[in-house]
């Protein structure tokens, strides 16, 4: 399993490499960059999207019914997978179909992907929460704030970074950030 250590440089070096200087993140911009495209897709609510490759093609497909804020992370996700994984070389057998017309799944995000139970599934959600709120962003973004962080700085940070409330609050206990547990 990457270290912590190793998918918050990977992640902050992809940023840098895509030039993006602060929040909130475009996450389909570094997708690009990485030549990924994006296509919503109809899917069962249990699945967020998934990494496809068809030949040097890598298409990201993302659940066209979810929330922006969980669109994001799945995208980020998926490229979490890219960086990673090299999805193209490491198929997950659990999720792979069967190529069809030259397409193959390389991995599937899905409610499976947030249970912390497959090591490569927690290190893309790693990444994904060091793209979309990068510890040195949040660094910055702090100073404003007093400590402990109340229940309202916290929902005004999830709108400055586009996540979810959860997701910046999973971030900022991460990463050590002092939170008022009692929301006073």
């Amino acid at each position: 399993m990457l270290s912590i250590e190793k998918i918050e440089r990977r992640a902050r070096q992809l940023l840098s490499d895509a030039k993006v200087t602060g929040p909130a993140v475009d996450v389909r911009a570094v997708a690009k960059f990485l030549r990924a495209s994006i296509r919503p897709v109809e899917a069962d609510e249990n699945i967020s999207g998934a990494i496809v490759r068809e030949g040097d093609q890598i298409t990201i497909g993302i659940n066209s019914a979810h929330p922006i804020t969980r669109k994001r992370f799945t995208i980020a996700h998926e490229l979490g997978h890219l960086v990673l994984h090299d999805a193209e070389a490491k198929v997950d057998h659990r999720y792979a179909q069967a190529p069809r017309d030259g397409i193959q799944l390389a991995a599937l995000r899905n409610r499976v992907s947030s249970e912390a139970v497959d090591p490569r599934e927690i290190e893309a959600n790693r990444f994904a929460a060091s793209l979309l709120m990068p510890a040195h962003f949040l660094e910055g973004s702090l100073h404003s704030y007093k400590l402990p962080l109340g229940d309202a700085d916290i929902i005004r940070l999830a709108r400055e970074y586009n996540v979810s409330v959860q997701a910046m609050n999973y971030r900022l206990m991460n990463l050590g950030v002092p939170v008022d547990v009692a929301g006073h």
